[in-house]
């Protein structure tokens, strides 16, 4: 079929596919096994057939332990022992329709080879199915990992693939099902065929990792492939660009790169941070809501994720209304392979969003926010910083964990990945203290909506900072003294409560307008009276253009130009361009 492989796939096709024990192969095949296989001689018959592949990103996993595997089984599996007018399927299961569609695509394209081509019964387009030269009929099938395997139950394969198996959840119940799924198979497969349960890793448990620890370099129910991105790639035409990549990413989150393409799992001493059995009660039978209602009492958060080139961007906007949290709508933009998002029609698109629920300021991640600025201003948005670093994602993560756990918050069954991604964050405890938070990638997300989700129920926590940059910013400290004297000085102050989110709650501050937005007066001189500096902060003068918006003794407060304030390098850089360390 035209594909060239390198010595890692290749070695793998020969031990795994066609039945050769290590010590049969040449010696740069045989140096090869004992990279990928560990120091193994011979594979037992009992471990002949399962293929748990560890797998680090864009080594090959989808298209070739998938893809061409599945179609070569198609084409080659005995089926004498199939029923006469019985269909035999090669079937993928994944985790979720993306990941399988991807799939598909790579056996679609192999079957454009005139050999294959001429095989195709029907329209391709609607199933893949094939008649063989023998007569027999066979089927390449895609499906999603379901709640006790019960989409794959009931039918004959030829070959079994569990692609990225390491993020099983059934979609309904959130419940962790590689097991049952892999059950619901193994019986299935024909003489012959392979059961193969292949993923980049996460943590250390589940069924990829438990045939890992189990077998990895001792084969006994399972022949186990430790396959690291650059190992896979090695000598390949690819090579240096995928290795300068990789290179970039360990530069960037060296920790999420030794899980990504170094296939490594994530030790258990963190653990999943979000309930998935919580997590899972959210999702409720109801319908986003594409604009804001006309209702007094009501008040919207905003969050975003600004991802661009290789993740997605994602805009979550939130309503509550008497103490209930609504994800209302998501916004995601993903990039296409080669072909990065354009900031300025992200952002377009966030202001259009924004308009409808008539909500003048999201809460984005640091990263690339001082460009995005620049196109918000054009949309009349304001762009504020999340908290940065470990510290800050800390706070915003216990703000939404504390919603999301209270029961406070529904969200939209159309919005299921939302919940998918939230079920998958880890948190890690640091040497010396404090927290850290991993998501994994994957199809070109990275946990991106879910981040978008924290961010905007954070916000509806601070309550919204409406800074209209074409609005003076006194202009904007007289509206809020006129306020005050409607409504009373206590309008102006957020106030604490129970019910585990603490959300603010005087009425009058519910029924303000979106255009005057609940914010303390900044004091007159222009040193903000903040506590005494912490370790590892310095002074930083705020250098506009306009104010930023700051956290002052559990108060939000407009900081002009001008201003001293007291900052850690991490909140430092949450602001960008908007402050200068003082010398």
């Amino acid at each position: 079929m035209g594909v060239e492989l390198t010595v890692a796939q290749r070695t793998i096709a020969l031990v795994a596919f066609d039945g050769f024990d290590p010590v049969e192969l040449d010696d740069e095949h045989l140096a090869m096994a004992r990279r990928l296989f560990g120091p193994v001689d011979q594979i037992p018959d009992s471990a002949r057939r399962v293929l748990a592949a560890v797998c680090g990103a864009r080594g090959g996993k989808s298209a070739i332990l998938s893809a061409l595997y599945s179609l070569w089984r198609m084409l080659t599996a005995d089926l004498s022992s199939v029923a006469p007018g019985e269909v035999a399927f090669a079937v993928v299961v994944a985790p979720d329709k993306d990941t399988a569609k991807q799939v598909r695509n790579f056996v679609a394209g192999r079957c454009e080879h005139p050999g294959i081509k001429s095989l195709i019964v029907g329209d391709p387009s609607e199933s893949i199915q094939l008649r063989r030269p023998d007569g027999h009929l066979v089927e390449f099938a895609v499906r999603a990992a379901s709640r006790g395997g019960s989409a794959t139950r009931g039918r004959t394969y030829v070959s079994a693939v569990l692609d990225e198996a390491a993020f099983f959840r059934d979609a309904a119940s959130g419940v962790v099902n590689d097991q049952e799924v892999f059950d619901s198979v193994n019986a299935r497969v024909l003489p012959g065929g392979l059961v193969i349960v292949a993923s980049t890793p996460y943590v250390e448990a589940g069924l990829l990792f438990k045939f890992w620890s189990e077998n990895f370099g001792n084969p006994s129910t399972a022949l186990v492939a430790h396959a690291p991105t650059l190992l896979m790639r090695e000598g390949g035409p690819e090579y240096e660009t995928i290795e300068a990549q990789v290179r970039v990413a360990t530069a960037v989150d060296g920790e999420n790169a030794r899980r990504e393409y170094g296939a490594e799992f994530i030790s258990v001493g963190g653990g999943f941070y979000f309930s998935s059995e919580l997590i899972s009660r959210s999702v409720k039978d109801i319908a986003p809501i594409v604009a804001r209602p006309n209702l007094a009492a009501i008040r919207v958060g905003c969050g975003g994720d600004l991802g661009l080139v290789r993740d997605s961007a994602a805009l979550v906007i939130v309503h509550e209304v008497d103490g209930k949290i609504t994800v209302a709508e998501i916004v995601e933009r993903r990039p296409a392979k080669g072909s990065p998002l354009r900031l300025s029609q992200v952002v377009a698109d966030f202001a259009e969003a924004m308009g409808r629920h008539r909500v003048k300021t999201a809460r984005v991640d640091h990263h690339a926010i001082e460009p995005a600025r620049e196109h918000a201003a054009e949309h009349s948005i304001n762009l504020e910083p999340a908290p940065g670093g470990n510290t800050g994602n800390e706070e915003t993560f216990t703000v939404a964990r504390e919603a999301l756990h209270s029961g406070v918050v529904s969200i939209p069954r159309e919005y299921q990945l939302v919940a998918d991604q939230l079920r998958e964050i880890i948190a890690k405890p640091l040497p010396g203290g404090g927290v850290s938070f991993v998501s994994p990638r994957k199809g070109g997300r990275h946990g991106d909506v879910a981040r978008a989700l924290i961010l905007a129920l954070w916000d509806l926590e601070q309550g919204q900072i409406d800074i209209t940059p074409s609005i003076d910013v006194n202009r904007r400290l007289s509206a809020n003294k006129a306020m005050q004297s409607r409504w009373g000085a206590g309008a102006m102050t957020p106030r604490f409560m129970g019910g585990g989110l603490g959300m603010f709650s005087s009425m009058p501050q519910s029924s303000l307008p979106r255009h005057v937005a609940p914010v303390s007066t900044p004091p007159a001189p222009t040193t903000i009276q903040e506590p005494p500096l912490s370790v590892g902060a310095g002074a930083y003068r705020v250098v506009g253009p306009g104010s930023i918006s700051r956290t002052v003794n559990r108060q939000r407060v407009l900081v002009p130009a001008g201003a001293v304030l007291n900052l850690t390098a991490d909140e430092a850089r949450s602001y960008g361009a908007a402050v200068t360390p003082i010398q």
